[in-house]
C-alpha cells in the first residue's frame, strides 16, 4: 500500500511544487530585470491568481471525488457522464472570469492594495492572468483527473512541461525583450496552454477509464460538487487570503518596504502550501476509491501514511528556513540591498514557525472530503483560510506590532492543527487498521 501512495503522492507533489515555481520564477525575473516596485507589485496580484486556481480546483475537487466514488462502485458511465459534463464546466467558469476581470479590473486592481506607485504594474498583471483563465482552470480540473484515471505521472510530465515554458518565456519576455510584468504574466498564461494541451491530448489519445463521451448537462449535481470541493478550494484559496490580509495589514503597521519582505515569504509559503496541497490531492483519490469500494480501513492507512510525510515535510521545511534564510532571500534579492535584505531574513526566521503546522488541516480536510463528509472538510478550511487569520493577524499586530505580524501565521496553522487531530481522534482514525 505505501508504495501505491508514494507512487500516486510524490507525482502530485512535484506537480504542485512546478504551479508554485510559475508565481516564484515570475518574481525571480522580475526582481532581477524590473526592480524592487514591480515585485511588490507582482505580489498584490497574486491573491487574484490563487482565486483563479481555488475556483479551479472547487470544481475539480469535487468532481474528482464523485468521479473515483463511482469508478470504485463500478459505475464507469456514470464516471464518465460526470467528467464530461465538467470539462465543459470548467470552460465555462473559465471565460466567465475573463470577462468579468476585465470589465471590473480598475475596481478590482484598487481592492489587491494596489499605490499609486504600483497600480499599472497590478493592472498590468491581473489583466494579462485574467486572459487565460480558461486555461488555469481547465489545466488544474485535469491535473486532479488525470490521477483519478490512474496515471499519475501523465500530470508529472504535463506540468514539467508548463513549468519549463514558464521559465523559458520570462527568461525571453522579462530579460531579453524587456517586456517587464506584462512579460511575466504572458509566459504564466502561456504556460498554462501547454499544460492543457498535453493533458487534453492524454485524455482524447491515451486514458484510461475516463472518456469524453455525449452528456446531458445536469446542473443538479453543481451544489452537491461545490459542498465537495469547498474545503479543498478554500485550502487552496487561503494562500491568497493570507497575502491580502498581510499586504494590507504590512502598509498599516510597518510600511511600504516591508512589502518586499513579504513578497520572499509569500512565494516561500506558495512552495510550503502547494506541497501539502501535493500530499492531500494525492492522498484524495486513494481513499475515495476504497472508500466507495466499502475498504475503510484501508482508506484510513492512507491517511497514516499523509499525515507522517506531511509532519516529515514540515520539519524539513523549518529547517531550512531557520537554517538557510539568507540563500532563499539571495534568490530575490541581492545582499547589496543591505537593510531591505537583512530585514526579509529576519521575517522568514519568525514566519517559518507557521511551517510546522501547515500541513495538518489540509490533509485532514481533503480526507474528510475523500470519505464523503464535506461538513467536517469546511470547518476545518473555513478556519484556516478565513476565521482564525482574520482575528488572529490583526489582534497580534495590534499587540505585538511588527513581530505579531510575522508570528500570526504560526498561531492560526497551530491551532487549525491541533483542532485537526482532535477530530480526527475522536473518531479513532488514528487506530493501525487490521489488514483487509
Amino acid at each position: 500500500m505505501k508504495r501505491r501512495f508514494l507512487k500516486y503522492v510524490i507525482p502530485s507533489i512535484f506537480a504542485m511544487w512546478i504551479y508554485s515555481l510559475y508565481t516564484m520564477v515570475d518574481g525571480i525575473f522580475v526582481s532581477h530585470g524590473v526592480g524592487e516596485a514591480a515585485l511588490a507589485a507582482v505580489n498584490l496580484a497574486m491573491p487574484y491568481v490563487w482565486l483563479v486556481f481555488a475556483s479551479g480546483i472547487l470544481l475539480a475537487a469535487g468532481i474528482s471525488t464523485m468521479i473515483s466514488t463511482a469508478l470504485g462502485s463500478g459505475h464507469t458511465d456514470r464516471a464518465n457522464q460526470l467528467f464530461s459534463m465538467n470539462f465543459a464546466v470548467a470552460a465555462g467558469a473559465g471565460l466567465l472570469i475573463t470577462a468579468l476581470t476585465l470589465i471590473f479590473l480598475n475596481p478590482l486592481t484598487r481592492l489587491l492594495g494596489a499605490t499609486p506607485d504600483s497600480f499599472v504594474y497590478v493592472r498590468e498583471y491581473v489583466g494579462t492572468v485574467g486572459c487565460f483563465a480558461v486555461f488555469f482552470i481547465v489545466s488544474y480540473n485535469m491535473e486532479l483527473l488525470v490521477k483519478t484515471d490512474g496515471s499519475p505521472m501523465t500530470s508529472t510530465v504535463s506540468v514539467l512541461a508548463c513549468g519549463l515554458t514558464n521559465v523559458l518565456l520570462d527568461y525571453l519576455f522579462v530579460m531579453r525583450l524587456s517586456m517587464g510584468v506584462f512579460g511575466a504574466a504572458l509566459a504564466t498564461g502561456l504556460a498554462q496552454v501547454a499544460s492543457t494541451l498535453v493533458f487534453t491530448i492524454y485524455f482524447r489519445f491515451f486514458a484510461k477509464r475516463l472518456r469524453l463521451v455525449p452528456f446531458r448537462l445536469d446542473l443538479h449535481v453543481y451544489p452537491y460538487v461545490a459542498r465537495l470541493g469547498s474545503a479543498a478550494a478554500l485550502t487552496e484559496l487561503s494562500g491568497g487570503i493570507v497575502v491580502f490580509l498581510y499586504n494590507h495589514v504590512i502598509l498599516s503597521v510597518i510600511g511600504e518596504n516591508a512589502l518586499v519582505s513579504y513578497t520572499v515569504i509569500s512565494y516561500l509559503n506558495t512552495l510550503v502550501l502547494s506541497t501539502m496541497g501535493g500530499v492531500a490531492q494525492g492522498m484524495q483519490p486513494l481513499v475515495s476509491y476504497h472508500y466507495g469500494a466499502g475498504e475503510i480501513k484501508k482508506s484510513r492507512q492512507y491517511l497514516r501514511y499523509a499525515l507522517e510525510m506531511t509532519f516529515a515535510l514540515s520539519a524539513a521545511f523549518f529547517a531550512a528556513c531557520e537554517l538557510a534564510p539568507g540563500r532563499i532571500t539571495g534568490l530575490f534579492l541581492s545582499a547589496a540591498d543591505g537593510g531591505t535584505y537583512q530585514y526579509t531574513i529576519y521575517a522568514i526566521k519568525m514566519y517559518a514557525f507557521a511551517f510546522l503546522f501547515i500541513g495538518t488541516g489540509s490533509v485532514t480536510a481533503a480526507y474528510f472530503t475523500s470519505v464523503l463528509q464535506p461538513g467536517r472538510s469546511l470547518v476545518l478550511s473555513m478556519l484556516r483560510a478565513l476565521i482564525l487569520p482574520l482575528i488572529v493577524l490583526p489582534l497580534s499586530a495590534y499587540l505585538s506590532g511588527e513581530k505579531g505580524v510575522w508570528l500570526s501565521a504560526a498561531v492560526s496553522e497551530g491551532v487549525t492543527a491541533a483542532l485537526a487531530l482532535i477530530m480526527l481522534c475522536r473518531q479513532a482514525f488514528f487506530q493501525r487498521p487490521e489488514k483487509s
